[in-house]
């Protein structure tokens, strides 16, 4: 279970509070494979043939103008700003739906 946000959010960002301790990396247990997830950006269909690799389509998924959402789109199923990414990674604030890290309830 992912810590909850003890961020402040305001209209005015001057009175808002910012909290980045639920998206502190998480830790692999002791003797937990390693897995490697490989995606390639702007490549079209047509690098691996026209149904993508080995045939693989992926449909009814959200995808945004940006990489980093887009990609937590892919690995989760869910909306972008549901997963904390709603801007790119380098752009994260300590807000919830932007803290460019897919909080662990949302992960695969």
């Amino acid at each position: 279970m992912s810590v909850p946000s003890k961020g402040k959010v305001n209209v005015d960002i001057r009175d808002s509070a910012q909290d980045w301790a639920p998206f502190a990396p998480p830790q692999a247990p002791e003797g937990a494979p390693n897995v490697v997830y490989i995606v390639l950006n702007d490549v079209g269909y047509s690098a691996m043939s026209c149904y993508g690799a080995d045939g693989a389509w992926c449909t009814q998924w959200h995808t945004t103008a940006l990489c980093s959402p887009t990609r937590s789109c892919l690995l989760t199923g869910r909306n972008h700003t549901r997963n904390s990414m709603a801007c790119i990674t380098e752009g994260a604030s300590g807000f919830a739906n932007a803290g460019g890290t897919i909080p662990p309830e949302r992960r695969g």
